[in-house]
């Protein structure tokens, strides 16, 4: 059997980490010393490089373009929005291989090619040199993949109905715990920059002092 590479490398590309298309060569340097110092990336931190000082700050579209990922998209499917909804909704922020083990055990009809599609993650993982006990699904969503096929319903009375073949395909994004340990840091963060809220006290005087007679 002879494999079309060409074809094949259209329709499969090969995975490439482009960081440099978000950031310049010194914020790179500078993103991943401060990676390596606190092993996840702390917005607005200063960094020492070189002999110098530089406070690094990017934008939440930066940070999740940078950080390590991996892009995931099914083949057609014949399922439903609803159908392939419920199966997502379970694996949401679950760790890859615990949700590949869900799929395997769950008995909805499409619970395996989700299933497939993740095992995929595994391999581009691996292309990527992370481990893939680190990843975890960020996010996966259904959309229809379009041309769905139509055909007549005979009923009685003369009646007719249509048949709607639905198609749709699944998307997902993995993420590694870099980001969760970054999300958790900004948290802790938020919190600590919120004011402490007192109440009231016996000596403090109340404004618009209510008086015996009615308002209305």
């Amino acid at each position: 059997m002879h494999l079309d590479t060409a074809a094949l490398e259209f329709k499969a590309p090969k995975v490439v980490i482009n960081a440099e298309t978000y950031l310049t060569p010194l914020k790179k340097q500078l993103y991943e010393e401060n990676v390596r110092i606190n092993g996840f990336f702390k917005n607005n931190q200063t960094v020492k490089l070189g002999g110098k000082s530089y406070k690094l700050k990017l934008t939440a579209e930066e940070i999740n373009a940078v950080e390590p990922s991996i892009y995931l998209k099914s083949f057609r499917i014949k399922s439903t929005w609803k159908k392939t909804t419920l199966v997502n909704r379970m694996l949401g922020g679950l760790s890859l291989k615990d949700a590949i083990t869900q799929c395997h055990f769950n008995t909805k009809r499409v619970s395996k090619p989700i299933g497939d599609l993740l095992e995929t993650g595994i391999t581009h993982a691996a292309k990527m040199n992370l481990n893939p006990d680190d990843c975890y699904v960020d996010q996966i969503w259904v959309g229809s993949d379009g041309s769905w096929q139509k055909r007549l319903d005979p009923k009685g009375r003369g009646r007719m109905g249509i048949i709607r073949h639905r198609y749709v395909h699944v998307r997902a994004i993995l993420k590694t715990t870099q980001t969760t340990k970054r999300i958790v840091w900004e948290n802790r963060e938020k919190e600590l920059r919120k004011r402490p809220w007192f109440g009231l006290d016996n000596s403090t005087k109340i404004r618009n002092k209510p008086s015996g007679w009615f308002k209305w």
